[in-house]
């Protein structure tokens, strides 16, 4: 087990994560659902992943904590930025979050803005149908909330999308060797000097891909971590890439804002739930 949650706060806590409609997993990595059902106010954090998305509440939208020291509703619909610091959330009553996740290089899909602008930040997303999204996601079961996906997406796309073919190569192999990649050798893959891939990789992800590897290296320790038989925090480390356990740490304290047993001990549902569900 990654963290003992306190269930004290919450009853009826559900969490899945689903493949992404074949047609459009060229933008989206997985799609998740959560419900729980909170007896009082319940903060948590939410740590980066690498990836941007798309949320809809469908239950009683989270809170989250802004920098002028106040909590701000979340809107209903929104794109989620890519994270590269923790985000603080507070819960209260009957939530319910479908979660699109997308792929770092499908953020331009769903915004007009430079992706940069997009990296830490909630932006509202306005649709005609959001009400009557929620309503029929509210009451519907894990099968029907995804018939709605496809929907979703295309009424949100800002077309054409054509992506970055290189940069999405990049991408995938990043994920794929949990951001143990030698950036020169995947400039090589794409036939393109390292220059122009940082610089292609930014214009489409608003990451370089150094931020973009350790974001994903970092999200690799959980996967150690939750493993059938879980790893100490060295070989944790040392199996999700790090150097040791101190370069680990450091990268704790960056994207979660604490080092791992402190967050750990006290992770909520919803960051339970995600960093240890396995993505598909």
């Amino acid at each position: 087990m990654i963290a003992q949650v306190i269930r004290a706060h919450y009853s009826q806590m559900r969490y899945a994560e689903y493949p992404a409609p074949q047609d459009l997993n060229d933008s989206i990595r997985c799609v998740w659902i959560f419900e729980a059902s909170f007896d009082d106010a319940h903060d948590e954090r939410i740590v980066p992943d690498g990836c941007p998305e798309i949320i809809l509440h469908f239950g009683a939208p989270y809170r989250q904590f802004v920098s002028t020291g106040r909590w701000r509703n979340q809107p209903p619909l929104l794109l989620a930025g890519n994270l590269t610091r923790p985000l603080v959330l507070r819960a209260e009553g009957k939530v319910g979050v479908l979660g699109i996740r997308l792929w770092p290089h499908a953020v331009s899909r769903f915004t007009g803005n430079d992706p940069v602008e997009a990296l830490d930040s909630r932006l509202p997303l306005r649709h005609r149908d959001i009400h009557f999204w929620r309503k029929r996601l509210a009451h519907a079961s894990d099968a029907e909330r995804l018939q709605v996906v496809p929907a979703i997406v295309s009424s949100l796309s800002r077309e054409p999308f054509a992506p970055d073919n290189a940069v999405a190569w990049a991408v995938a192999e990043v994920f794929a060797s949990r951001g143990q990649v030698d950036p020169a050798r995947l400039a090589q893959g794409t036939q393109l000097s390292l220059r122009q891939l940082e610089r292609r990789m930014k214009v489409a992800t608003g990451l370089s891909l150094k931020l973009l590897a350790s974001l994903v290296r970092f999200r690799a320790v959980f996967d150690e971590l939750k493993a059938e038989v879980p790893s100490p925090w060295l070989t944790a480390a040392l199996g999700a890439g790090y150097f040791d356990q101190a370069h680990m740490i450091r990268d704790f304290k960056r994207f979660a804002g604490q080092p791992p047993r402190a967050f750990l001990a006290n992770a909520g549902p919803l960051s339970t739930s995600i960093v240890s569900a396995v993505t598909r």
